[in-house]
C-alpha cells in the first residue's frame, strides 16, 4: 500500500494476529472438551475454559515481546507470565540494579536536548546548514 508516499507492508502484522487468534480459538475449543477426550498433557494444560475479557484479549494480541520469542504464543503462557503463575512464579522481579543506568542515560539524553536547544535557540544555529556547500567548505 502507498499512503502519502509511505510504503506499508502489513503482512507480518496480519500473520501475528492470525496465529494468535488461531491458537486462542483452539485453546478455547479445548475448554469445551472433557479432560478424558483430550489427547495429550499439553492440550490439557493450555485449554481455556473462560473467554478472556476484552482488555486481556487486546493485551495478548498486541503483546510486542511475543515477536522476540516467535510469532506464536499461547494465551495461557501469556496470562501466566502476566500474573506470575506456574513456571513464572519464581521469576526475579523488583530488581533495582537497572534504575541507576537508566537514570544515567536519561540524564545524558536531557543534556543532549539542552545542548541542541542552546545551539538552535540561543546561538541561532540551523541544523539544515550542515548539508550546504558553505558548511563543507568551512
Amino acid at each position: 500500500m502507498d499512503y502519502a508516499g509511505w510504503n506499508i507492508d502489513i503482512t507480518s502484522f496480519t500473520m501475528l494476529l492470525v496465529t494468535r487468534l488461531w491458537g486462542l480459538s483452539w485453546s478455547y475449543r479445548d475448554g469445551f472438551l472433557s479432560i478424558n477426550d483430550m489427547k495429550n498433557q499439553g492440550q490439557k494444560d493450555r485449554r481455556i475454559v473462560h473467554l478472556p475479557t476484552l482488555f486481556e484479549y487486546m493485551g495478548f494480541v498486541h503483546f510486542a515481546n511475543g515477536c522476540i520469542i516467535g510469532p506464536f504464543l499461547e494465551y495461557v503462557d501469556y496470562k501466566n507470565w502476566v500474573e506470575l503463575k506456574d513456571h513464572y512464579e519464581n521469576m526475579p522481579r523488583g530488581n533495582w540494579s537497572t534504575v541507576g543506568p537508566a537514570l544515567k542515560r536519561f540524564g545524558q539524553a536531557l543534556a543532549c536536548c539542552g545542548f541542541h536547544l542552546f545551539l538552535t535557540v540561543y546561538l541561532g544555529f540551523n541544523v539544515s546548514f550542515c548539508g550546504t556547500l558553505e558548511f563543507r567548505n568551512y
